[in-house]
């Protein structure tokens, strides 16, 4: 429960919370897996298990902004998760960028998954799993009703391919390379 600025090398682990503010910042994993937060973002370690070492599920959440993941490849006992809101993505290996944004005033809440190499498994709450393939970007809508008895969120999808300068775009826009 506290607030402290991190410095170069400020060891991460399960329970801390990282906001970017006027800056990104790379968080590096024992395996070689990074995610680079943009300004302004905020990301939450839920669970962490420094794979190899340990072949368990490594969980964290974007709790705000936008986050790119490159994450070494894993087997299936020690996948990388990304929760967000409603949403899980279940990640083996891959590069990709998560942008998440809450509307208050609409109840709405907003996620893009754009992946520009490898698969991203996303896992919504109470409905069947998506593969989102390199190339593609998914953009997720849910509006949370606030009625008593109502249990989820109504959620759309829409799909859409990336184009070659897109998926450059994403990748020289954060720092992707360890």
């Amino acid at each position: 429960d506290q607030i402290l600025e991190a410095y170069d090398g400020f060891p991460v682990q399960a329970g801390d919370t990282i906001t970017s503010g006027k800056e990104r910042v790379l968080i590096a994993f024992l395996d070689e897996s990074a995610v680079t937060l943009d300004k302004e973002s905020s990301l939450k370690v839920e669970a962490y298990h420094p794979y190899p070492a340990q072949r368990s599920p490594t969980t964290v959440s974007v709790e705000s902004g936008s986050a790119f993941f490159l994450v070494t490849p894993r087997p299936d006992d020690a996948h990388f998760m990304v929760r967000l809101r409603d949403h899980t993505l279940d990640v083996k290996g891959t590069k990709f960028v998560v942008y998440t944004k809450w509307d208050d005033s609409g109840g709405m809440y907003t996620s893009t998954v754009s992946v520009t190499q490898g698969t991203v498994t996303l896992r919504p709450k109470g409905a069947t799993s998506v593969d989102i393939l390199g190339g593609t970007q998914l953009a997720l809508t849910s509006l949370h009703k606030n009625i008593t008895g109502f249990t989820g969120a109504e959620t759309a999808l829409q799909q859409k391919n990336l184009s070659t300068d897109e998926i450059k775009a994403l990748e020289t826009g954060y720092v992707y390379k360890i």
